[in-house]
C-alpha cells in the first residue's frame, strides 16, 4: 500500500500518539511537531510532498510556552497560504460559531476528477470524533491511492521529483486516464517544466495535451487571451488539488507529432521559416500599441531591470549607458519568453505555448527571443556550436553576422522581422543589451566559455550603439 505524507501538530503526547496511530493505520507516514514554530520551519524548508495537515487548534508557539487558540489559527492560515491546495484537519476541544467561520469561510474545497473526490479545504473535528476522523482520512487516502495507481511512461518516473510525478498523475486523473505518456518539452527555463502528454484509458488514447507546471493560476487578459486563435493552443483546464502547492495549466493541441521550432531550425529549416512566417503574420493582427517616448530602462524591463543590467554589466566589463535615455517605442501585450522552444510546429503550423512570462512591451521583445534564443537555449543545436563567432556577435544586425550560418534563412527572416518591428534604434539596442546581459545569469551560459563570450559581445555591441548617437 502506498504511503503518503501527513504533518501532525499536537502538543499533548497522548493525543499525538493516538492521532499518529490512526493516520498510520490509514496509510500515512506521519511527521509530528509539538509546537507551531517547528512545524512552520519544516514546511518552509522542506521539498517533501505534503498530502495532509492535521493540527490541534490550541498550540504553543515555541516549546515550553503556553498553548493558545490564536497560535493554532495563525499556523493554519500560514500553512494554507504555503500550500494553496492542501487539505487540512483541525481538532478543537470546542468549536464555536466564530471559530467555525474563521476556519471554513472562503476556504473552498479540494476537488479531483470532476468532483469524483471532494474534500473541504478545512475540516473541523472535536477530539472525541475518532470514528468520523478515521472515515475522513480513509477517504483522503483512497483519493491519493487512485492517483498513485496511474502509470507514467515516456519520461522515466525516477527522473521526476515527487511533485512532478503527482502533477502528471493529476493530469491523467482529470481526463479519466489510467496512464500518461509524458515527454519534456524545451520550454520551462524558469524552472517550471512543460510536458507533451498523451493520456490513455484502458481502451486507448483519450487526449493529447501540453501540461505546464505553474506556481500561480492564469490571470485573465493579456497576451494569451488576445493572441490569434490559430497560433495558440487553447487553455482547456487549470488543475489544482493535491498538487503540492502547484497548479497545472492544460493546453490542447491539434495536429500530429508536434515538434519544437527549436529542433526544426537545424533539421528542417524550410519548415521553421514557414512557421515563423505564419507567426509574424498572425501576431501582426494584434494591436501594436500607441507610439510613446519613454526611457530605455522602461523599454528593457521585460527582459531585466536596468539596475540589474548595470550591475551585471560591471561584472563582465560591459559599459551600460544610463537607463534615463529616451527612445521611441510601442507597447502592447507580449508573450515575454518566445524562444523557439516555446513554439511547437504541428503539420507545418506553429502553436505558442507557456504563457508564464506574459508582459507588455515592444514587439521586439518576442522577435528578439525568437532571433537570439537559439544561441543561448541549452537544448538548441546551436548552443556552443561554431557559429556565430565572437567577432560576428560584435557585428550583429549586419550581413557579416550571417557568414557561415547553418540556418541563414531563419536568421535572415528574423533580422528582417526585427527591422519591421522596431520604433527607434535606441529601442532596438536597449532590448538587445538587456536580453544579452540577462543570459549571463544562467548557469548553462556561464559554464560554456563560447556562449558566455557571445552574450558579452552582443551586449557590448548594443551598448556601443547606445553610446554612439
Amino acid at each position: 500500500m502506498p504511503r503518503f505524507r501527513a504533518i501532525l501538530v499536537e502538543d499533548e503526547p497522548t493525543a499525538a500518539q493516538f492521532t499518529t496511530d490512526a493516520l498510520e493505520a490509514a496509510g500515512f507516514d506521519v511527521v509530528v511537531y509539538a509546537d507551531a514554530l517547528s512545524a512552520q520551519e519544516h514546511v518552509d524548508s522542506t521539498a517533501d510532498l505534503i498530502d495532509l495537515l492535521v493540527l490541534d487548534r490550541r498550540l504553543p508557539f515555541r516549546p515550553g510556552e503556553a498553548p493558545s487558540d490564536e497560535v493554532g489559527d495563525d499556523l493554519l492560515t500560514a500553512m494554507l497560504l504555503k500550500h494553496p491546495d492542501l487539505a487540512a484537519i483541525v481538532f478543537s476541544g470546542h468549536t464555536g460559531f466564530e471559530h467555525l467561520q474563521f476556519a471554513t469561510t472562503e476556504r473552498g474545497i479540494v476537488s479531483l476528477g470532476n468532483d469524483a473526490f471532494v474534500f473541504d479545504r478545512v475540516r473541523l473535528f472535536e477530539k472525541g470524533q475518532s470514528l468520523e476522523f478515521d472515515e475522513y482520512v480513509g477517504r483522503v487516502h483512497h483519493a491519493l491511492s487512485a492517483l498513485q495507481d496511474i502509470q507514467i511512461t515516456g519520461v522515466d518516473p525516477a527522473e521526476l521529483t515527487a511533485h512532478n510525478r503527482r502533477l502528471l498523475r493529476r493530469v491523467a486523473f482529470e481526463f479519466g486516464g489510467s496512464s500518461i505518456d509524458a515527454h519534456t518539452l524545451s520550454g520551462g527555463l524558469t524552472g517550471s517544466p512543460v510536458w507533451l502528454c498523451t493520456v490513455e484509458s484502458d481502451h486507448g488514447s483519450i487526449a493529447r495535451v501540453v501540461a505546464k507546471r505553474q506556481i500561480k493560476t492564469r490571470e485573465p487578459g493579456g497576451f494569451q487571451n488576445l493572441c490569434p486563435a490559430q497560433i495558440t493552443a487553447g487553455v482547456v483546464d487549470t488543475i489544482k488539488g493535491f498538487c503540492g502547492g502547484f497548479y497545472v495549466t492544460i493546453q490542447q493541441l491539434v495536429g500530429s507529432s508536434p515538434t519544437p521550432l527549436l529542433d526544426l531550425i537545424d533539421t528542417d529549416e524550410a519548415t521553421a521559416v514557414a512557421a515563423i512566417g505564419i507567426l509574424r503574420d498572425s501576431l501582426g493582427q494584434m494591436s501594436s500599441g500607441q507610439r510613446a517616448n519613454v526611457s530605455i530602462e522602461e523599454i528593457a524591463a521585460p527582459f531585466a531591470p536596468w539596475s540589474t543590467v548595470v550591475e551585471r554589466g560591471v561584472r563582465f566589463g560591459i559599459h551600460v549607458p544610463p537607463g534615463s535615455r529616451i527612445a521611441a517605442t510601442r507597447s502592447a501585450p507580449r508573450h515575454g519568453d518566445l524562444h523557439p522552444g516555446n513554439v511547437l510546429v504541428a503539420d507545418g503550423h506553429p502553436v505558442i505555448i507557456d504563457f508564464d512570462s506574459q508582459t507588455s512591451g515592444s514587439a521586439l521583445v518576442d522577435v528578439l527571443a525568437l532571433h537570439l534564443g537559439p544561441l543561448f537555449h541549452p537544448d538548441s543545436p546551436l548552443f556552443g556550436a561554431a557559429w556565430p563567432t565572437i567577432d560576428q556577435c560584435g557585428q550583429f544586425a549586419t550581413d557579416a553576422f550571417l557568414d557561415d550560418c547553418p540556418a541563414p534563412d531563419y536568421f535572415a527572416f528574423l533580422a528582417d522581422w526585427s527591422n519591421q518591428s522596431f520604433s527607434s534604434a535606441r529601442e532596438y539596442s536597449a532590448l538587445v543589451l538587456a536580453y544579452a546581459v540577462r543570459q549571463l545569469k544562467y548557469p548553462d551560459v556561464l559554464r560554456d566559455d563560447l556562449t558566455r563570450s557571445r552574450a558579452i559581445a552582443l551586449a557590448n555591441w548594443a551598448a556601443a550603439r547606445l553610446d554612439s548617437d
